[in-house]
């Protein structure tokens, strides 16, 4: 009789465990229990020994107690677990994307992004397996492997021994809570990893980012000699998009841009040697010209399954701005030297410009070019009395100095700033920020270029050969010197403002020209960006007059060039 109870009670046992598990909610029964042992997928991670610890990357609860796995410059090489995305822009749906939508949309102003979600998958194992952030270029990596082309994409995990969805909702307030709303939408992806007899044994990855970039589907891997595609809408309050292409060659190419009132469009025609190009989009946001995506597209060649790179060398030694300043500059010196370059010489004046824009940066809680108070960078320089003839301005935010100048050397429009021939100066501005125990820098980079003396008789002779050459080349003689032109031009070469229109009035009204004269304008930061257009190869015109004027150095140096030509 006992014997018989006993079995009646096991089976009732069993009975009310089957209902438990079979009435809970599948989706929630999937993602929030551990997976069976058969089912556990564990990313492939290889790593060169650990000789010592970095303190800036343990941001979980170790393993089991033991020590992290991370160190400064160690070699990492991630093998993908999903198969990669085929295209930018062409999101691919999962259950788990579902149910973690429908967590993510009940907090005001946050999106789920199911591209997000196929990378945060990815890091979450990674994370399992690495215990720590992940460097700036491997999250890259992954991104792209998605299909998201972001930029500024935060990552954070967490590792838990608690079960169900709050751990998950949790965290995401808590992301949320961080974020700097400036109306822009948040894109938030989750992922999860499941690591068997580790303790804590569950890992979430939530990988967050802003704007609304929406690009149509652009193929990750294409054939030489094709045209590309590449075409979306832009993000609310976004204007004037740019492209900027470059291939395996190395030589950056603008590229024309449709613009239709948010729409965007563009044909890039893809380079003849295999390996990869790259695409930035750009636009003018309120915070000034921000990079909205960046595309690498792999030419000739499969779409890759593996990266390897190794981690931020050690920074620890880095005690304040002064020394971050002075490794900042080290770092930006020797991506020159590795091109050919010649170093920039460090501005003070150019120093203190770039430095109160960080501070601005960190102060006032934004990230950007312009400035609620002190505006853009040319306005800076404008208001510290600093004069050049030429500028542009870099900025950043990261944990790493190595990791900041290795994205802005990656991003185009601000490799183009780096990489600069005409600069001479620069000026380099950090200041730190610490959130939770975590240093992170605030980098400007501003660059200039110190106006040269000119000599206007080498730079009216370098105008007119140049006139001549295209002259040369269209097989029609040079054009013979009019002193009387001359003079016409001369008059109106320091106007404030110079209105081509009135300088072709006047020498008409001296009787110097007729119908079919033209004048060109030009205001530049060097000689050699004179341009001769195809009007100055009018087989019709004969004389040529010509006014060169350098404005003053403290105003910034810059050339004027007028030329009048006529019959």
């Amino acid at each position: 009789m006992r014997k018989s109870g006993f079995i009646v009670l096991v089976m009732a046992l069993a009975v009310l465990l089957w209902w438990l598990t079979n009435h809970r909610p599948q989706q929630l029964q999937e993602l929030f229990s551990p997976p069976k042992q058969e089912a556990t997928r564990r990313v492939r991670t290889f790593a060169e020994p650990m000789t010592s610890v970095s303190s800036a990357t343990a941001q979980r609860p170790l393993r089991n107690n033991t020590t992290s796995r991370i160190t400064a410059g160690k070699l990492l090489t991630v093998e993908l677990i999903e198969p990669p995305a085929q295209a930018y822009g062409d999101p691919q749906w999962t259950e788990s994307d579902r149910v973690y939508s429908e967590m993510v949309e009940t907090f005001p102003g946050a999106q789920y992004d199911p591209v997000l979600g196929h990378a945060a998958r990815e890091l979450a194992h990674l994370y399992s397996v690495e215990d720590g952030l992940i460097p700036s270029a491997a999250l890259d990596f992954l991104l792209e492997s998605s299909g998201a082309a972001d930029w500024g994409v935060r990552q954070s995990f967490t590792a838990t021994s608690q079960e169900g969805p709050d751990a998950v909702r949790s965290r995401i307030k808590a992301l949320l809570e961080a974020e700097q709303r400036d109306g822009r939408p948040v894109r938030i992806g989750v992922g999860e990893a499941y690591e068997l007899g580790a303790s804590p044994p569950r890992t979430i990855g939530i990988l967050v980012a802003r704007g609304d970039l929406h690009l149509r589907p652009v193929p990750r891997s294409v054939k030489a000699g094709e045209t590309l595609r590449i075409s979306g809408v832009l993000p609310a309050g976004a204007k004037k998009p740019t492209l900027i292409a470059m291939g395996p060659d190395l030589v950056m190419r603008d590229i024309p841009v449709v613009d239709a009132g948010g729409r965007f469009s563009a044909d890039v025609k893809v380079n003849d040697e295999t390996g990869i190009m790259y695409v930035e989009i750009l636009a003018e946001l309120v915070t000034g010209p921000s990079p909205l995506a960046q595309l690498t597209i792999h030419v000739n060649n499969p779409i890759p399954t593996e990266w390897t790179g190794r981690y931020p060398p050690d920074e620890s030694y880095v005690q304040d701005d002064d020394a971050a300043e002075e490794l900042a500059y080290a770092l930006l010196d020797a991506d020159r030297a590795r091109f050919g370059l010649p170093p920039l010489e460090r501005d003070t004046e150019l120093d203190q410009v770039a430095r109160s824009h960080s501070k601005d940066m960190r102060d006032n809680g934004f990230f950007g070019h312009v400035s609620k108070t002190t505006g853009d960078v040319g306005d800076r320089l404008k208001a510290a009395e600093v004069a050049m003839g030429s500028w542009g301005e870099n900025v950043a935010r990261n944990g790493s100095l190595d990791a900041a100048q290795a994205g802005l050397l990656h991003s185009l429009g601000h490799r183009r700033n780096i990489l600069e021939p005409r600069f001479t100066h620069v000026g380099i501005g950090v200041v730190s920020q610490t959130e939770n125990g975590r240093r992170s820098w605030y980098l400007t980079q501003v660059f200039g270029r110190k106006p040269p003396v000119v000599e206007i008789a080498q730079a009216r002779d370098f105008v007119l050969n140049e006139i001549d050459q295209l002259r040369a080349a269209n097989e029609l003689d040079a054009l013979k010197e009019d002193p009387e032109l001359d003079r016409v031009a001369q008059r109106y070469i320091t106007d404030d403002v110079v209105h081509v229109k009135a300088v072709l009035n006047e020498a008409q009204r001296l009787g110097l020209t007729r119908n079919g004269a033209f004048a060109s304008y030009q205001v530049l930061a060097d000689l050699e960006q004179f341009s001769a257009s195809d009007q100055f190869a009018d087989k019709n015109h004969q004389r040529i007059g010509t006014a060169i004027w350098q404005e003053p150095l403290q105003q910034g140096g810059k050339l004027r060039v007028l030329v009048i030509v006529a019959l």
